[in-house]
């Protein structure tokens, strides 16, 4: 059978439905998902359980999302549109180290700071495990994001040893050791405790400096244009 075979099931569905005017029934059906799916697998998350776990009947799920798979599509992608936003304000002209430290600081906070993520996270539940449910098309699209969000930060650290700011050999296994720690902080942290999300966050971005050597005051080898 191939990755994430799902039929579409349209149940009167309106050819198109405006998000801005949906009602709060779709965060909760994210919601429940993030729950579910942490607890049973996605295999293991039936529709019926989703919309017993919102309170709305089955039929009615379908005026949201076009089947299961759409539901998960939605809760991988939403996170990653919010993780993008953030991202996308970091001035990418800012020097190696300053924009390594910014990256590492949105990851954290964004793994942390979010509910959904974090619990599918605690249960084990990576973005990439649940990506393999997805259609081949819809796979290919998201992990499409995932590298082209790969690829900054490897550029960044890359840049960085380029101008002598950061001594790693392999910067791209750098980029998969800092990735790993930010992303791993969505298993085990828990508001309230001993560190805040900005404070852990604030601790990951300079931990990202220490993984790739950063050598403080040693941008004048920076090349300039």
């Amino acid at each position: 059978m191939e990755r994430g075979a799902a039929v579409t099931k349209k149940r009167g569905r309106p050819a198109r439905v405006d998000r801005e005017n949906e009602p709060p029934i779709r965060d909760a059906l994210l919601q429940a998902a993030s729950e579910l799916f942490a607890a049973h697998g996605y295999a293991g998350t039936s529709v019926n359980m989703l919309a017993k776990q919102v309170g709305i009947s089955p039929a009615a799920l379908y005026w949201h999302f076009d089947n299961k798979e759409a539901l998960l599509y939605a809760l991988l992608t939403d996170s990653m549109d919010e993780f993008d936003r953030a991202v996308a304000e970091i001035d990418e002209d800012l020097p190696p180290d300053e924009q390594l430290r910014a990256l590492a600081t949105t990851h954290t906070r964004s793994m942390v700071a979010r509910p959904k993520v974090r619990r599918a996270a605690g249960a084990g539940l990576s973005a990439g495990q649940l990506s393999e449910s997805l259609s081949p098309e819809r796979y290919d699209q998201f992990h499409r994001r995932v590298r082209r969000n790969i690829n900054r930060w490897r550029k960044v650290i890359e840049n960085g040893v380029e101008a002598g700011v950061f001594d790693v050999k392999d910067p791209g296994l750098a980029t998969t050791a800092i990735l790993s720690m930010c992303e791993s902080t969505g298993s085990w942290f828990q508001p309230g405790g001993s560190l805040t999300a900005d404070e852990l966050a604030a601790q990951y971005g300079e931990y990202s400096l220490r993984l790739v050597g950063y050598r403080k005051g040693a941008r004048s080898r920076r090349k300039t244009a």
